[in-house]
């Protein structure tokens, strides 16, 4: 099954999905969408563990077999990787040849198609090189660390003729004769040189695997004294292959066959059970341990099932006890034998179909097929996929004729090939037919569990067609004749006043014509039987039998209801209708009022929503407000203070000027003015006139303290806060307001002049001045 690329994708994605948590994703079911899905788990992955550092190990990926394509052209595989993954594989770079040859590793073979990928996809590559030999000295010291007791006589010697013998070079070749000596302390007396010479007289692996299966062969026989001259593989030549069957096999034989043969693996108990088959006796238990023994070295077990735990093993037990392709189809139909004799369950249907298709025995797989209690165990969620794809292998139209190249249970191979008999073509509908009714009349079931097979008969038969597996089968187009769309469309159209369907002929019409009457014969025929053996008993016997159907009822009554007084069950079996229906009041009362607290919880979250949907509209308003005022506020005081730097004569500000600045200057042109006022005053008039300082009220409060300036220069005008254009001048109706102001004050001032008065007055006093001059100067 590791070998299945669909199998080993879904472990991948499943073990991803569980290890990061990847709940959201679903692992799907079929090779395709497995191979599309494979690069989303992987960058699903290292996105939920960052960084990711995510390393998968695939071994021998040119043993993979997909189900569409070949998966040896890695197809399957990313060809570019998320962040923080790596994907380690390791194949072969020659194919090997076929098991039929001699040569198992033929030199002239052609570069794998695996290894050919990987080096067009540029891959990092790795070459396993040969053991050199400070790691076969290595490898031999830890073997020995292990098994003290069987190679404690191994010398210094007898070490060194292991490591530098060519051959050992190879890690099969060295571990094969590790596990050769270690076998040959429990069952050989030879000497440990004469052991050693036996096995490196062996130039390959394959050598080395038969000679020492011939010794295990020979030791296994010696506890046995009893053999069996029935079908089975046997070891001969290659010359001899017609008279192979004929000759009486060893034990280790059948054993090695069977595992050769199986499908998955077998477990110890269906191996002793196939060789006792074959042979008609029990292996004792001193046999048994010492086939445990040899399967130890050469056999993995996953699950409980052995199975080669090298591909050469096997290719040595081919070449050496089976060597045709009909004694391997012999071992298929022993083994098909032991396990149809099995109940069903899980490791039936897991086995038997497999040796079945092999061996050519559609009748028997037909059977397995279709026996009600088996499809009770076909249809469930681990074996309905097989089931459907073995029944699409059996119902083709073109089976008659056609040789084998398939299986649907496994692989085809020239190791198999052999004159089994082509597929039939067999009526699914008619088959279950024939089965249903062998299941009623064989075991009488109620009308509930006949019911029940019914129904997932129809239920797999619906998916059967649902997928489409039936279009290759020989299905007529229709089998009921068309009805106009005009006659569908018509309002208040009455579908039974449609003509009824009738039936196209088809093969085997004949026998469902009789079947009808024949149940109705069957019927009357039992109904006949049953009155006259009631007339033929007295009065007495009837109403005991009677007594004993009323005993029998009563206690069915107490096992399923567990109420042990009849005239309470029939009490409340004839008040049920009364409990139902107050049940069904109370119910329709609970749902009401379910239905009122719900509109209520909804009245009741509506007005929470408005009433927090206008406080909140109520704080935005009074924000709003209180922003438009400071900004209606600052564009006043700007104004004002441009206005005021107009009406003084200094250059407008703009919005970047600080306020400190604007206020400086505006104080020291007031400041000036004040000077050439008293000034003017002190030329034109009494010196003794008091000052503008000394007149006008509040001038020393236009000196500012200190800290006021320091505050001044530690302010600057926000920006943000200053519109981006002011009016160039302010309103007339602020000028005209400012002119009046100006002339009330200069009334109340006694008669101040303007700034352009003064100067007028300062040039007349002046010419003057000079005119008087100009008079005394001749004088």
């Amino acid at each position: 099954r590791s070998k299945q690329l669909a199998h080993l994708l879904y472990r991948l994605e499943s073990a991803l999905k569980e290890h990061f948590q990847l709940r959201e994703m679903e692992v799907p079911t079929s090779e395709e969408r497995l191979r599309w899905s494979l690069n989303r788990f992987l960058a699903a992955a290292a996105k939920k563990q960052f960084p990711a550092r995510i390393v998968i190990v695939l071994d021998a990926v040119n043993r993979l077999r997909g189900e569409s394509s070949a998966a040896d052209t890695l197809h399957w595989l990313p060809t570019e990787l998320p962040q923080g993954v790596r994907i380690i594989v390791s194949t072969v770079e020659l194919e090997q040849s076929n098991l039929l040859s001699e040569d198992l590793y033929d030199e002239g073979s052609r570069i794998h198609r695996t290894y050919t990928e990987l080096r067009r996809r540029k891959c990092p590559t790795i070459r396993l090189q040969p053991l050199s030999v400070e790691v076969r000295h290595l490898i031999i010291g830890s073997f020995l660390k292990v098994n003290q007791q069987a190679l404690q006589s191994l010398e210094q010697a007898q070490q060194f003729r292991l490591v530098t013998a060519k051959a050992s070079s190879q890690p099969l070749f060295l571990r094969t004769i590790l596990y050769a000596l270690r076998l040959g302390f429990e069952m050989s007396d030879a000497p440990i040189d004469q052991q050693i010479d036996s096995c490196l007289a062996a130039e390959t692996s394959s050598e080395l695997i038969a000679c020492v299966l011939e010794m295990c062969s020979e030791y296994v026989d010696s506890t046995c004294t009893t053999v069996d001259t029935s079908m089975s593989p046997a070891p001969v030549s290659k010359s001899t292959e017609l008279e192979a069957r004929e000759i009486v096999p060893n034990i280790l034989a059948r054993v090695l066959t069977a595992l050769y043969a199986s499908r998955h693996g077998l477990s110890d108990m269906e191996m002793w059970g196939i060789v006792e088959l074959a042979t008609g006796d029990t292996l004792p238990s001193e046999q048994r341990e010492c086939i445990r023994r040899v399967l130890r070295d050469f056999t993995f077990s996953v699950n409980g099932l052995r199975n080669f735990s090298h591909e050469d093993y096997a290719a040595v037990v081919y070449n050496e006890y089976i060597r045709v392709p009909e004694v391997h189809v012999r071992a298929h139909q022993l083994m098909a034998r032991y396990f149809g004799k099995l109940p069903p369950c899980d490791r039936k249907l897991d086995a038997l179909p497999y040796h079945l298709e092999v061996s050519g025995s559609w009748p028997r797989l037909r059977a397995a097929l279709v026996d009600v209690q088996m499809f009770r165990l076909w249809w469930t969620p681990a074996h309905k996929t097989e089931f459907l794809n073995l029944w699409a292998s059996l119902t083709a139209c073109s089976n008659p004729g056609a040789p084998i190249r398939k299986l649907v249970t496994g692989e085809f191979d020239d190791t198999m090939r052999c004159t089994q008999p082509p597929r039939p073509c067999l009526d699914i509908v008619e088959e279950y037919v024939r089965s249903v009714d062998e299941y009623k009349f064989t075991h009488s079931p109620s009308d509930d569990e006949l019911a029940t097979v019914i129904l997932r008969i129809a239920d797999f038969m619906l998916e059967f067609a649902t997928l489409s597996l039936e279009e290759a089968a020989d299905v007529p187009q229709f089998i009921h004749p068309s009805i106009p769309n005009d006659d569908l469309a018509r309002e208040k159209g009455a579908v039974s006043g449609k003509p009824s369907a009738v039936d196209v002929p088809m093969k085997g019409s004949g026998r469902n014509q009789y079947r009808g009457p024949r149940s109705e014969l069957g019927s009357d025929c039992n109904e006949q039987g049953n009155i006259s053996s009631n007339a033929a008993d007295r009065p007495s016997g009837i109403i005991s039998d009677l007594a004993n159907n009323w005993e029998s009822h009563a206690e069915l009554i107490r096992k399923r209801t567990f109420i042990t007084d009849v005239k309470e069950f029939f009490f409340k079996f004839y008040n049920a209708q009364t409990l139902q229906t107050q049940m069904r009041a109370l119910h329709n009362a609970a749902e009401t009022r379910q239905r009122e607290l719900k509109k209520v919880l909804t009245h009741v979250e509506a007005e929470l929503e408005q009433t927090r949907l206008g406080t909140q509209l109520g704080r935005h308003k009074h924000a709003r407000e209180t922003a438009l005022a400071a900004e209606r506020l600052r564009q006043a005081a700007f104004g004002g203070v441009k206005h005021v730097c107009t009406t003084l004569g200094i250059p407008p500000p703009d919005q970047d000027t600080p306020v400190n600045e604007i206020i400086h200057q505006v104080e020291s042109v007031l400041e000036a003015l004040m000077e050439e006022k008293d000034k003017t005053a002190q030329k034109m008039g009494d010196p003794h006139q008091p000052t503008f300082r000394d007149t006008t009220p509040g001038y020393d409060k236009l000196m500012r303290a200190p800290e006021l300036d320091a505050a001044l220069e530690q302010f600057e005008t926000p920006k943000a806060l200053i519109a981006h254009r002011l009016p160039a001048k302010a309103p007339d109706e602020s000028r005209a307001m400012h002119d009046e102001m100006d002339l009330d004050i200069n009334a109340d001032e006694g008669g101040i002049k303007c700034r352009n008065e003064v100067k007028r007055e300062a040039q007349k006093s002046l010419r003057a001045e000079q005119r008087r001059l100009a008079r005394l100067s001749p004088q």
